[in-house]
């Protein structure tokens, strides 16, 4: 091999190991959220009773205010009789005070019947965002979810979750 043809090509492997440390650098920014808190609640195989609220106890060690993506998945059987899955959810502080309260629409089937998410095997998981929790310091949480619709039994749910992923503060305004 020439010299020139050497030296040309150090620089491809130059510039080539440039371009990869600059998309390593950009994935691992990109993956400065990290996740505070995740967990499911499996409901009973007969169905999601009307009055049952899950409730999930979420330790938070950070001692400063914390903003956090709120998300929640719904893993369903092929047998949920609707196309959304409508949740009440209430987040309180160690103190008793409530810092979230939303209601949010799980889009689980679109118009057709056909189911959204991820799944095979008659079970499927879709993931929605919930919003953005603002905590003020350590302490337990208390969350709950809970159905909205009028069934007293509601079949086809197997797992609820929710996660928090810490995230960047919002700009003042």
């Amino acid at each position: 091999m020439r010299r020139e043809e050497t030296t040309i090509r150090h620089r491809h492997i130059h510039a080539f190991a440039c371009w990869l440390m600059a998309v390593s650098m950009l994935v691992l920014t990109a993956c400065g959220k990290h996740t505070v808190y995740h967990t499911f609640h499996t409901l009973p195989s007969g169905g999601w009773m009307r009055n049952d609220t899950l409730h999930f106890n979420v330790d938070i060690s950070d001692s400063v205010a914390t903003t956090c993506r709120l998300t929640v998945a719904v893993r369903n059987h092929s047998n949920y009789p609707y196309c959304n899955l409508p949740l009440l959810i209430r987040c309180t502080d160690p103190h008793g005070q409530t810092v979230y309260v939303d209601t949010i629409q799980i889009q689980l089937a679109n118009q057709e019947g056909i189911w959204l998410g991820n799944g095979w095997g008659g079970l499927y998981e879709k993931v929605t965002p919930a919003g953005i929790l603002h905590t003020a310091g350590s302490g337990v949480y208390f969350m709950t979810v809970a159905s909205l619709l009028p069934d007293e039994v509601l079949p086809g749910i197997r797992d609820v979750g929710i996660m928090l992923q810490k995230t960047a503060a919002a700009p003042a305004q």
